[in-house]
């Protein structure tokens, strides 16, 4: 196997590498923050170069996070809509298999997308599911709450502060419950997808379990702080773990409340 990582120097995919590297795995990587952006010609000349060799692909790159999206949705669709479709094409035209990171937010509330983020996220998942009639072959995973390894989400920022000596901040009442997975089991999950490359698979990556955000605070004992919720953000996301056990043979290692007892002390 020789995959082949977009936006392989984000939080996810540099993770993603250091995985790699311990299994002694070759690899090709692109990111916008050392090499071409891929819509690019020669980001597209690269892409196309490294797909040749590539069996798989593993693809990272993408806009993220939420409240920019509000007001930057051109750029979003650009991001995430139009490369993705590059993407995907590019897969089904050279039979290469796509391992796609989508995430928990196009679930909302259960009723879909909240937010313009994770609409385009939800157009990605299914301009690939429609592709599928060109031959292409997939994973979609759906990947909940990350932390660790001084990640950019609420765990990791919080522990920050913890260490600085700040009190936390909580946006809300603190009641919103989410399904916290650790980033190495992410790409466990993301590295067993594009080794078993099940058929047209659509896994969500979590734990199966929830926490509410005042509960985890607690576990820091420390001051918090509340703070106007921000638009766009379901009340709760727990993830439905059976696809990824049965198809990726995977489930989560790290608990978080052990993480964050392990943490507070380093």
């Amino acid at each position: 196997m020789i995959p082949l990582i977009t936006g392989s120097d984000g939080y996810i995919g540099t993770n993603l590498k250091y995985l790699l590297d311990q299994n002694n795995q070759p690899y090709y990587g692109i990111d916008r923050k050392s090499g071409p952006d891929i819509l690019s010609a020669s980001g597209r000349q690269l892409f196309e170069e490294y797909l040749e060799t590539a069996d798989v692909v593993i693809h990272l790159a993408g806009r993220p996070r939420i409240p920019p999206s509000w007001t930057e949705t051109d750029l979003y669709i650009k991001d995430n809509i139009e490369l993705t479709e590059y993407v995907a094409d590019e897969c089904a035209r050279k039979n290469k298999y796509l391992v796609f990171a989508s995430s928990s937010s196009v679930y909302g509330d259960k009723k879909g997308p909240l937010n313009p983020y994770s609409w385009t996220k939800k157009s990605c998942e299914e301009l690939i599911q429609f592709k599928a009639h060109k031959g292409l072959k997939y994973t979609i995973a759906r990947i909940h709450t990350t932390y660790g390894n001084n990640g950019p989400l609420v765990i990791d920022t919080w522990l920050d502060r913890y260490h600085r000596g700040l009190p936390l901040i909580i946006r809300g009442d603190g009641k919103q419950k989410r399904d916290f997975i650790h980033v190495e089991d992410v790409c466990q999950a993301l590295y067993n997808a594009a080794l078993y490359r099940p058929d047209n698979c659509t896994a969500d990556i979590g734990t199966g379990e929830n926490f509410s955000l005042k509960k985890i605070a607690k576990l820091f004992k420390t001051e918090v702080i509340y703070e106007d919720e921000l638009p766009g953000y379901a009340r709760e996301t727990r993830a439905n773990t059976g696809h990824a056990n049965r198809k990726l043979n995977w489930c989560a290692s790290v608990y978080l409340p052990d993480w964050i007892e392990i943490n507070l002390d380093n």
